[in-house]
């Protein structure tokens, strides 16, 4: 029997059941493992990242998500320039935080479905605004996150 087995079968994730359905600032409900384009909002995102403080609050002084991202987006525009691909990608590149909450590093590495979910949330952001899918963009976002990351 594996743990998924045994989670579902203690814990049976029903997406129509209340307790595991998420409400919005607009209280919708959505059930993230099968979030549809629909679901998402462009509007809460700025504000659910602004609420989140990085590093799990490890931090001297309250340091959000939303900030990080526009760090990382300057970092881009700096580089790519104000319109580019790479810099909207940037400046979105933890969407889906504002559904998910900000989960360190470490202890997402710990946790497949949580980055399966993740990805498909991510997925839908990247359909709902339509972003760019090239590899070498993400990519490239991911190394000003790391930039980003030193800079902090």
């Amino acid at each position: 029997m594996t743990y998924n087995d045994i989670v579902q079968s203690h814990f049976p994730v029903d997406p129509t059941r209340p307790e595991n359905r998420h409400v919005t600032l607009d209280e919708r409900t959505i059930h993230f493992p099968t979030m549809t384009v629909e679901e998402f909002d462009i509007a809460a995102v700025p504000h659910c990242l602004s609420m989140i403080c990085r590093y799990n609050g490890f931090v001297r002084q309250f340091y959000s998500v939303a900030q990080h991202s526009v760090l990382v987006c300057e970092l881009a525009e700096a580089l790519y320039g104000e319109r580019s691909q790479i810099a909207r990608c940037a400046l979105l590149h933890d969407a889906t935080e504002a559904y998910l909450g900000d989960i360190s590093g470490p202890f997402k590495a710990c946790l497949p479905d949580y980055k399966r979910i993740e990805a498909h949330v991510h997925d839908v952001i990247i359909d709902a605004l339509r972003l760019p899918r090239e590899e070498h963009i993400w990519k490239e976002v991911g190394r000003l996150d790391v930039v980003a990351l030193h800079i902090e």
